[in-house]
């Protein structure tokens, strides 16, 4: 849905998981990743080399802003409880 509307996204996938990825994400950016002790470590496609999952965030989520729909989009609130409300 998320490309249909041409909404950015980013794909993380363990480093152990060999799965083939579905057809209409495959030529997509997809990041493997592995928990360490020190945090979550991330291999840019086609880099041998790991970065900290924190870099390849601050370079995404800036791209988020430029999306009027993310932009303007209210705070999340919490409903009530249904359960709660008598009718």
């Amino acid at each position: 849905m998320m490309m249909i509307l041409g909404k950015k996204f980013i794909l993380f996938r363990q480093r152990e998981d060999n799965h083939s990825l579905p057809f209409d994400i495959r030529n997509y950016q997809c990041y493997q990743y592995e928990v360490r002790r020190n945090g979550i470590c991330t291999w840019n496609p086609g880099d041998a080399n790991p970065i900290p999952i924190e870099k390849v965030l601050d370079s995404f989520i800036p791209e988020l802003y430029r999306d009027p729909d993310f932009r303007d989009a209210k705070p999340y609130v919490p409903s009530p409880n249904l359960d709660s409300l008598e009718l």
